[in-house]
């Protein structure tokens, strides 16, 4: 639960971790006679890379969108992208327009109006108008959410302020998350976990060994004696601890559970609807989950069917546009719901695609770009590979 902000490179993580690509427009969509998803005009698409020691951003054409080489280059959001050019830290609009440069050591994304930015290894934040908002004085910080506060550091303790720099809930926690869209923040002190709402009211006590944010039906997953359970966003206990393993709850109302050695399904009151057993068990994401049987991996249906059998070295979850990550042989490729190949195992790690139909693939330690066809669009030549953001 401990924050940073660091602005070092755009590197893609492992196979869960890497970024995505994000339309400049919203028009001129071709779509993928294969699967039937929307694939975004490659031209409409950018990225930003790394190359030679130097970034820039291209299109899923591999052509370089605004000719310009920047020491650093960032994700887009709220219609501007943090970059780095002759040492300063500035904002280029998506026509690559440099919109306004700073006198900061770091800088990063907006987020709901406001950027951190680094000074004398102090955290503070700017407005769109490059004005700074709340002075450098923190040890760190992450981004304004909806709610209106951020989460800063301070004398190796974590607490929130709004925009004005009030501190509105006192830095008193050892470790604490940013609040989540539902208004609460998992914060630490020395008796345990809780959670606390956006008026610093601890609404579940810090009484727990874990804490995870609340899911959609209201319920996080808590710890307490090394069996887990699930309390309410009133702090009361709905499901006792008493599992050895479990995970938050997922889109179907259901959550994965471990118990006299396997895994199995519970609903909200905490019994088993698919039966514990197997080895391993992921919850459920658009209509399938992740199921590990004789150290390998299949699918179930949310009847609890097994409906691709278990034959691959390691598989994610399936995505939005009906696509799944498998691995074989140590590589990677896409199958579709029925099991079928779409893209057979070639790639180190494959991305998340996006809603536009496209994903960072990564090969022999360089980054490119496939579509949901599983076509190559920009050949793996790239250092690293950094994501543009939704907001645009």
């Amino acid at each position: 639960m401990k924050t940073k902000n660091r602005r070092n490179k755009i590197v893609l993580l492992g196979l869960l971790g890497m970024a995505m690509v994000l339309p400049l427009t919203a028009c001129g969509k071709e779509e993928s006679h294969t699967n039937k998803i929307k694939i975004e005009k490659p031209e409409n698409v950018i990225a930003a890379v790394e190359k030679d020691g130097a970034f820039s951003y291209i299109d899923c054409n591999g052509k370089d969108v605004f000719g310009e080489k920047y020491e650093y280059a960032g994700e887009f959001s709220e219609g501007l992208a943090v970059v780095k050019k002759d040492g300063k830290f500035g904002y280029i609009s998506r026509d690559g327009k440099m919109e306004m440069q700073t006198d900061f050591d770091e800088a990063g994304s907006f987020q709901n109006g406001y950027a951190v930015i680094v000074k004398d290894q102090k955290y503070g934040f700017i407005d769109k108008t490059g004005k700074v908002a709340v002075e450098p004085a923190y040890d760190s910080a992450k981004g304004f959410t909806k709610s209106g506060l951020a989460l800063v550091k301070k004398d190796e303790k974590y607490g929130f302020i709004n925009t004005k720099g009030e501190e509105v809930i006192p830095a008193k926690y050892i470790s604490a998350t940013e609040f989540s869209e539902d208004g609460f923040a998992c914060v630490r002190t020395k008796k345990g976990y809780g959670m606390v709402a956006a008026n610093g009211e601890e609404t579940v006590p810090c009484k727990y060994d874990s804490i995870e944010p609340f899911a959609k039906n209201g319920l996080a997953l808590v710890s307490q004696k090394g069996l887990y359970g699930y309390v309410n966003q009133k702090g009361k206990i709905v499901i006792k601890p008493q599992f050895e393993q479990a995970r938050s709850f997922a889109e179907n109302g259901l959550a994965t559970a471990y118990k006299a050695t396997r895994w199995g399904y519970i609903d909200k009151s905490g019994k088993f609807v698919i039966k514990n057993e197997y080895k391993g068990a992921w919850n459920f994401e658009n209509g399938f989950a992740v199921i590990m049987r004789n150290k390998k991996y299949g699918y179930l249906n949310k009847k609890g069917d097994i409906v691709i059998e278990p034959e691959y070295e390691a598989a994610e979850a399936f995505q939005k546009n009906g696509l799944a990550v498998i691995r074989e042989e140590g590589k990677c490729g896409l199958i579709d719901k029925e099991g079928q190949r779409i893209l057979e195992p070639k790639y180190s790690a494959i991305a998340d695609f996006n809603e536009y139909g496209y994903a960072i693939v990564r090969k022999e330690g360089r980054y490119g770009i496939i579509n949901a066809e599983g076509k190559e669009v920009v050949a793996p030549e790239y250092e690293a590979m950094g994501s543009i953001m939704s907001g645009l």
